[in-house]
């Protein structure tokens, strides 16, 4: 009997370590403690005094955040175009070299560089900690910085696995501790290369729901010059107001 059990206990600790559970038993709470009394405080700030209070409230929390960012830039998205200076990337294939504008996406978080990731060649693995310097970028108001300190505060990172050809890559959201998140029951988050550095960031939900897509278009070539013609469809989208991009100022970590 006690045989049984064992076995029986052995496949479920390895059924929910497959699924992210086991690590989420120890970073979940963490999480929560880190996230819940911040974003209640930040709402009651937010509601009483309004946005520029709960903005500087979830700026100060991610300034004190030991494993934080160094320090934060502001720069709207015009200035980050012609003056961000892309990281070293050339250990990174080709296709993933640059900086995009991640056009459609719903979130306050416009701009991404995946030159800060970490790549396994052999496993066509390539590792982002969202918050890492000079990465990724958020609204500068208190949505924008309520986002960042979410982010920081419990370490996510997404694991993108590539195809062979890499044109195709299933992504994975990590926390604390590189505690993989179930994500994947509910739904499927996925790249495809558009070409021309160009990509195509999908979501597909489990069951019968829409499948969501927004796209990553390479606004800083991997040489740092600037894509003009993305550019001006940035700046065109923020003209005819069906993006909000251009009229909010970008903040992202930065060690200079």
């Amino acid at each position: 009997q006690s045989s049984k059990m064992g076995s029986k206990f052995s496949f479920a600790m390895a059924f929910a370590y497959g699924l992210g559970l086991k690590g989420c038993l120890i970073s979940l709470p963490i999480c929560v403690v880190l996230l819940l009394p911040p974003l209640l405080f930040g709402k009651i700030l937010q509601v009483t005094f309004g946005d520029n209070a709960a903005a500087g409230f979830y700026k100060f929390l991610l300034k004190i955040l030991p494993w934080g960012p160094r320090k934060m830039k502001s720069s709207s998205v015009v200035k980050f175009a012609d003056e961000f200076k892309l990281p070293d990337g050339r250990h990174l294939p080709e296709k993933f070299r640059g900086a995009y504008w991640m056009q459609g996406n719903p979130q306050p978080d416009d701009l991404v560089c995946l030159h800060t990731g970490t790549w396994d060649a052999k496993e066509r693995h390539l590792k982002l900690y969202i918050t890492g310097d000079d990465c990724w970028t958020w609204h500068d108001n208190a949505e924008g910085w309520k986002k960042a300190y979410m982010t920081a505060a419990v370490c996510l990172s997404y694991n993108f696995y590539f195809d062979e050809k890499l044109e195709h890559a299933r992504i994975y959201p990590d926390l604390l501790f590189s505690t993989r998140l179930p994500l994947n029951l509910i739904a499927d988050f996925n790249m495809h290369y558009l070409g021309e550095g160009h990509w195509d960031r999908e979501t597909v939900p489990k069951g019968n729901g829409e499948v969501g897509h927004y796209y990553l278009r390479r606004l800083i070539n991997p040489g740092g010059s600037v894509n003009e013609k993305v550019k001006f469809e940035l700046m065109s989208a923020a003209a005819d107001k069906k993006d909000t991009a251009c009229f909010t100022n970008q903040i992202y970590g930065s060690n200079s």
